[in-house]
């Protein structure tokens, strides 16, 4: 599915700039294969290497997230993921379909504790990724896209389930809820990047001779 046209995100925009900031990034390359054969005797090496650094750094803060179990994602994998499944598992409660609702729930960021857990615990998990220090940019700080809290919708149909109620429209409409909150932090999510992008070129020029 195109999240971007559904959320009416502005993904053309983003798709020209990172067009264009390959095409710099290319040049750029090159500035950098001459630099290392020889062939440009007269650069300030060590400023430009300086300027990579700090480009590096900013890509990673712009492009590199994880999900809850530590896989590396682009930063709209994760809200895609989940709006792919909260529609599904929606669409399955609509459908009277509940352990299908249920096997959907499970995947969506750390909800899985949910299935296992008292709130205690599963609150103690959330707050240790989202407590991380800043240094720890690896693991957690800034790094989790787009978290949505399913416990207490979990624990509902859960114990629907033990005692065979069918009801689950309470259930369906908060998910639905949950899925339009998602659709605008996509669509927030794509015009960050573009700006982000845009100061990536910016760092990009300044990397080519003026």
């Amino acid at each position: 599915m195109d999240w971007c046209a559904r959320t009416e995100a502005d993904g053309e925009s983003l798709a020209q700039a990172l067009d264009e900031a390959a095409a710099l990034a290319q040049q750029v390359y090159d500035r950098v294969a001459a630099i290392n054969r020889g062939q440009a005797p007269g650069e300030d090496a060590g400023r430009l290497e300086r300027q990579l650094l700090n480009l590096f750094q900013q890509t990673q803060d712009t492009f590199v997230r994880i999900d809850w179990y530590g896989n590396v994602q682009f930063p709209q994998e994760s809200l895609q993921e989940s709006l792919e499944l909260l529609h599904g598992a929606a669409d399955s409660l609509a459908a009277g379909n509940l352990s299908a609702a249920l096997r959907k729930l499970y995947e969506i960021d750390n909800n899985r504790y949910a299935f296992l857990f008292e709130q205690r615990v599963y609150r103690h998990f959330t707050q240790y990724v989202f407590s991380q220090p800043k240094e720890r940019l690896k693991w957690g700080y800034r790094r989790i896209v787009g978290y949505i809290n399913l416990y207490a919708t979990v624990k509902s149909l859960l114990e629907k389930k033990a005692k065979g109620i069918t009801d689950y429209t309470a259930e369906a409409a908060f998910l639905q809820g949950a899925a339009a909150a998602q659709e605008g932090a996509y669509r927030d999510l794509v015009g960050s990047l573009n700006i982000s992008v845009e100061e990536m070129k910016r760092m990009l020029r300044d990397c080519l001779p003026g």
